[in-house]
């Protein structure tokens, strides 16, 4: 991939899978994908177990460890390490900075996108941004019903309800 494109290669992994032990198999994951000219590694804590639990109990399940990455990251000093899963506010992200090098939001962006309103201030000392949010639930809806419109579904009730709980 290094060699076919100009831009950064990243990775986003699982500690483990199923039955491996994290401690060997992330290890080897990592050595590997840097080996390879990997430029960042983005692990998700927790483990993928693809017998037996379904996407949604997956999601869940798993214990998050958060110190098996901080581990990782102990390991590579010098290689980007980020982590992800679980994360449910800016004030965890920042957290997490002290142990890894980047923190990625998921479910928490997802399920309550206002929350990314909130990054410049906690993460560059910037200025809250200042937001209209009717003007954001407008957009969002025209949006929505134009994609309708045209024969597709939408998710977005959640993020206008977010979005409208926030202004």
């Amino acid at each position: 991939m290094k060699a076919a494109v100009t831009i950064p290669v990243t990775v986003k992994c699982r500690i483990g899978v199923d039955e491996q032990d994290p401690e060997l198999a992330l290890d080897a994951l990592a050595d590997g994908v840097f080996a390879a000219g990997a430029d960042a590694l983005w692990v998700h804590a927790r483990k993928a177990w693809l017998e037996g639990l379904s996407p949604r109990k997956i999601a869940n399940i798993p214990p998050l460890d958060y110190e098996r990455v901080y581990r990782l990251k102990a390991r590579k000093l010098h290689k980007f390490i980020g982590i992800n899963g679980g994360i449910k506010s800016l004030e965890e992200a920042l957290h997490h900075l002290d142990h890894v090098d980047g923190a990625m939001l998921g479910r928490a962006a997802y399920h309550t996108p206002g929350i990314l309103a909130g990054v410049d201030v906690t993460f560059y000392h910037g200025k809250a941004a200042a937001f209209d949010f009717a003007a954001l639930v407008d957009a969002m809806g025209d949006y929505a019903a134009h994609h309708i419109e045209r024969g597709g579904r939408s998710v977005m009730s959640r993020a206008i309800w977010s979005a409208c709980s926030m202004g």
